[in-house]
């Protein structure tokens, strides 16, 4: 009588259901990798552009700020944020010292990028 057992079966449907399960989460981890490679690709990009924004508003005050990247970049955000530094230079001086951070993340802060730069303001 030919035929396979019910022991090669089941050996074989555990080898190939281990395969599978293998290859599956081999998928799952190279699509994760690749939305975190495409963030870090765009998000030093973004915060430079977000910087040179503010470089050109030159006339309005700095504020902390926040919003999206809307329809070219859906998904990812921006955050503003502005802190005066005491500076001993600029006692004497009308122009003071600030901080500016810029924090780039996707809707569901997985993954966060940060840029900060110093500018000096006059008062």
């Amino acid at each position: 009588m030919s035929g396979f057992t019910l022991l090669e079966v089941m050996v074989a449907l555990s080898v190939i259901a281990t395969v599978l399960i293998s290859v599956y989460q081999l998928h799952a981890q190279s699509l994760s990798l690749a939305t975190e490679t495409r963030f870090h690709s765009y998000a030093p990009f973004l915060a430079q552009q977000k910087f040179a924004e503010l470089a050109t508003e030159a006339a309005a005050p700095l504020e902390n700020e926040s919003g999206e990247f809307g329809e070219d970049y859906p998904g990812l955000r921006w955050q503003v944020v502005v802190e005066v530094l005491e500076s001993v230079f600029a006692e004497s001086a009308p122009i003071q010292l600030m901080r500016i951070d810029i924090t780039i993340s996707d809707s569901g802060d997985e993954y966060h990028y940060k840029m900060r730069t110093y500018r000096w303001a006059e008062l």
